[in-house]
This record gives structure tokens, sequence and C-alpha cells, in this order.
């Protein structure tokens, strides 16, 4: 597992984790594998699942605004449907051609300017509860990392796979 924080940079990726899965996911079929990042913008907070041999991406997000913002940045992504799934964990999912996708996230990089990202995100959304939940990720982190300064002398050189 690979963790980074950046305050300071293009959309923050907080979590990569690859597991190997078998599921179904609407228009996916059955996946053996899926490789998984979440991704905080100032639009929302999204899960993105790149499905083993397919072209697709697809997008989760726990609010449909989230993935509306993106519908309104991004005009090739307005193709994209929009999908509601009461079982899943992911209520709103949206599945991306991987083209279409790495150019959205290349443009992603390219807009920010700003130097803090919670503050881009009061600033663009208004402080609601999206933007409160970016300073108790920021504090968990935080934790994490002074755990981890506390514990580097348990680590053994080789980094832990989690299966």
């Amino acid at each position: 597992m690979r963790v980074m924080i950046v305050d300071r940079g293009p959309p923050v990726v907080l979590h990569e984790i690859i597991e190997t899965i078998r599921c179904q996911m609407a228009g996916c079929g059955r996946i053996e594998r899926r490789d998984r990042m979440w991704l905080f913008t100032r639009y929302g907070f999204y899960s993105i699942s790149v499905m083993t041999g397919s072209e697709k991406t697809c997008i989760r997000a726990r609010r449909n605004g989230h993935l509306q913002a993106l519908h309104d940045r991004f005009a090739r992504l307005r193709r994209c449907e929009i999908t509601i799934s009461e079982a899943s964990d992911y209520r709103y999912r949206m599945l991306v051609p991987r083209r279409a996708w790495e150019s959205a996230m290349l443009e992603l990089v390219r807009e920010q300017t700003w130097s803090n990202f919670k503050n881009e995100v009061a600033r663009f959304n208004g402080c609601d509860d999206y933007e409160r939940a970016l300073h108790s990720v920021w504090a968990i982190m935080r934790e994490v990392q002074a755990k981890g300064e506390r514990d580097v002398r348990k680590l053994s050189g080789r980094p832990r796979t989690r299966r």
C-alpha cells in the first residue's frame, strides 16, 4: 500500500491499493482484479477503479453532485451516464473511456494554481461537509505520520503488501 499526502500539489491522491477480488459491476462483467485509488479534488471525492482488460474506468462517488461537477467541468465526460446503485458501497458511478479519464486527469493537474488544497476546496465549494471531512482526513494522516516516525526503527526495510 502506498500513501501520499500532498497539501500543495495537484489533486491529492490519499490512498492507492491493489487487491485481488471477484465482483460484478454494472456493464463491466466479471473481473478478477481491480486497481483503485482515492482522489480528492476541489470538485469532490472519487474512488477510481481500472478494470483489468477493460478500456473503461469506473469513477465512483458518495455524492451525485461530485460526479455532476466532473460533467460540468469536462465536456468529454458529459457523454458518460451517472448511474445510481442502491446496493453498492459507492452509490453513484460513471463508466468513462480510459483515454477520456486520462485527459481529465491531465487537465486537473494543469488547472492547479492554489497553494493550499483545503482552502481551495472551501473557496470553490464553500464550507460544506466535504471541506470539513478533508480537515478530518488531514488530522488522521498527521497521526499516521507521527506514528510512522515513532515506528521507523521497527521496519525491516521491506514494504508490507496487503492481500
